[in-house]
């Protein structure tokens, strides 16, 4: 594989367009022109890697947000013993919204699973 200054200059490309950098931005950062970027793009292997990157970035982000989720819960927690009853009120209303929305997302999650399981066993017949 290659390994000069453009091909090096491609994965900062990537990480800056995965990152959401606008090809002039993403070009400055590898040190080409926005032109190279634009034709990078054409590329599968470059627009490949952009995907991965994009989905190394919403893992991390996901991971982040499920450790902050402990924290909120216990803030609306909290919120639930405020002397304002508007306080408890909105704290009871988001944690019921919230945990709802979570308690569906985990059934439509559990349904495509029992999907997915029935098209295997389909293809298997």
């Amino acid at each position: 594989m290659p390994s000069g200054p453009r091909t090096r200059a491609r994965e900062p490309v990537a990480i800056a367009l995965a990152s959401g950098a606008t090809i002039a931005d993403a070009a400055v950062l590898g040190g080409v022109s926005p032109r190279t970027v634009d034709g990078w793009l054409q590329e599968p292997v470059l627009r490949a890697r952009v995907g991965e990157l994009q989905g190394v970035l919403v893992d991390r982000t996901a991971g982040a947000l499920a450790r902050a989720m402990g924290e909120a819960v216990e803030t609306l927690r909290v919120l639930l013993s405020s002397s304002s009853e508007t306080v408890r009120l909105r704290a009871a209303d988001a944690m019921l919204r919230h945990g709802m929305a979570a308690f569906e997302l985990r059934q439509m999650a559990r349904q495509i699973e029992e999907i997915r399981e029935q098209i295997a066993e389909l293809d298997r017949e």
